[in-house]
């Protein structure tokens, strides 16, 4: 007599995982966002399975196998015959676009089938990350002051640089003095004195100087200065500058008359702060008599230092004459301006200027400025056009109208200056109609002023009376840093009769 077997049913008792009922909490998640994926782990078999790995994964295609990308795992607990449990896997990652998500459970000891321990195929469809739009962030670096001992109540010049470290455009905002009794500059300080500062572009800097009156009793001062928050700003909790100390002392018998001249550079600051190689930038600088008239003409002297302490040691790149009319009373201003060569090396930079002391001056100790720094990173062109006019001519005549094409950048290849005649004098060059053009060739800096090139076009007139509207554009050329200033702006109107 033949015995029955002990197993007790087909295959002798064995586990059979599988996988089904695949779900994620999020079928189109953002790019690098996590979501939660889902499954039930069921032994389809006579036996129990011991604890094992749910594994899921990403695929091209709607089958799901091990050889796709795993993208997260998780544990299964052991499973009694007919037992099923919903496990859950959190996962990250994808590009975006559409793929397919399942999971498959690793084979157990003594599995009756291994070919069904994948599930089917979910579908998700990872979204392209939001844009980012650009944002200002304002940092306030470099404060200094034009005494660092003054005497108790006595008058100082405080100054520090604003940078635009953000990748946007910073609207015009409001610079704050404080004292403090320690090193930590915050709001909470005591508020002594306010600046203004203009709108900064990205990776732009300004200076800001802000006149001040030390405290009445002698001792240890630090000063510093915050920035107000502009809109939309990415990081605002860097907007103060650390301290800078000052020492009060008691003042003295032979303490300067209030009557003599004090010449300061109040204001230092530059057009780009990010100059070409090989190409010019712009050094601007506002000299104040904080005090009495002086009829002496003196001398401002513009510096490159290696830090951001000027003196004058430094390296003196230009000068400029400061008639004595400008300064003939106290709180009078003049500005001044010096066109500078950019160094020949990549590299950070820090320019400055000092005015020179006048006959009888209270304080000589105050006569520089704060350091503006620039980055020197790429050798890109820069070209843009200068004014042009345009008189009355006859219908149907061959007419010449020439201007001036710059390159203040790195230098520049050949390329085409254009006449283009517009619908109305606001319209954009873009709608305009070519009627003109004459070639421009290579420009490249040597001096400590623009390359430049004088083009004329010759174009024939409208064979009809009435008045029309022009305006010249030179091709941008290769690896241009802006663009933006290609051509003459407003339009140029014209009659002809």
């Amino acid at each position: 007599i033949a015995l029955a077997g002990c197993g007790g049913g087909p295959g002798g008792g064995q586990p059979d995982l599988v996988v089904a009922d695949p779900a994620v909490n999020d079928a189109s998640p953002g790019a690098g966002a996590s979501r939660e994926f889902s499954a039930t782990v069921r032994n389809a078999g006579d036996r129990s399975a011991a604890a094992t790995t749910l594994r899921v994964f990403r695929s091209d295609d709607a089958t799901i196998t091990t050889s796709d990308e795993q993208m997260g795992a998780g544990t299964v607990a052991a499973l009694a015959s007919s037992a099923s449990r919903v496990e859950s896997v959190r996962v990250t990652g994808a590009s975006p676009g559409t793929s397919y998500y399942g999971a498959c459970v690793d084979a157990v000891a003594g599995e009756s089938d291994t070919a069904n321990n994948c599930s089917a195929a979910i579908e998700v469809t990872v979204q392209n990350p939001a844009p980012v739009p650009p944002l200002p962030d304002l940092v306030v670096e470099s404060p200094g002051v034009s005494a660092d001992t003054p005497a108790a109540g006595a008058n100082f010049t405080f100054r520090a640089t604003v940078r635009n470290a953000g990748d946007g455009d910073a609207a015009a905002t409001t610079l704050f003095v404080y004292l403090s009794e320690d090193e930590t500059i915050t709001t909470s300080d005591q508020e002594v004195g306010t600046g203004t500062m203009n709108e900064l572009a990205a990776s732009a800097t300004g200076v800001a100087s802000v006149e001040l009156s030390a405290p009445s009793s002698s001792g240890r001062y630090y000063y510093g200065a915050c920035v107000q928050a502009v809109a939309d700003e990415s990081d605002p909790a860097n907007n103060c500058s650390p301290a800078v100390q000052v020492t009060v002392q008691t003042p003295s018998a032979e303490a300067p008359r209030s009557y003599r001249p004090d010449l300061v550079v109040l204001r230092m600051w530059v057009n780009t702060a990010s100059p070409a190689l090989e190409g010019i930038f712009l050094l601007q600088a506002t000299i104040l008599n904080r005090a009495r008239a002086t009829e002496s003409p003196t001398t401002l002297r513009f510096y490159r230092s290696a830090d951001a302490t000027i003196t004058r040691s430094d390296s003196q790149v230009a000068t400029r004459d400061v008639p004595w009319w400008p300064l003939s009373s106290g709180k009078q201003q003049a500005y001044l301006k010096a066109i500078v060569k950019t160094p020949s090396s990549k590299g950070s930079y820090y320019y400055g200027a000092c005015v020179d002391a006048v006959a009888g001056e209270s304080d000589t100790t105050n006569n520089c400025s704060a350091a503006v720094m620039i980055e020197v990173s790429h050798n890109k062109p820069d070209l843009s056009l200068g004014s042009w006019a345009a008189h009355r001519g006859s219908v149907g005549t061959s007419l010449l109208y020439g201007t001036h094409v710059y390159n203040s950048g790195g230098p520049s290849e050949a390329t085409t200056l254009r006449l283009l005649l517009l619908p109305s004098p606001t319209s954009a060059p873009s709608a305009g109609t070519e009627v003109g053009e004459v070639d421009v060739p290579k420009l490249v800096v040597t001096e400590a002023e623009p390359a430049s090139s004088i083009r004329s076009v010759t174009f024939q007139a409208p064979a009809t009376a009435g008045r029309y509207h022009y305006v010249m554009c030179v091709d941008a050329v290769e690896g241009e840093s802006d663009t933006t200033n290609n051509c003459s702006s407003p339009a140029t109107s014209v009659e002809y009769r």
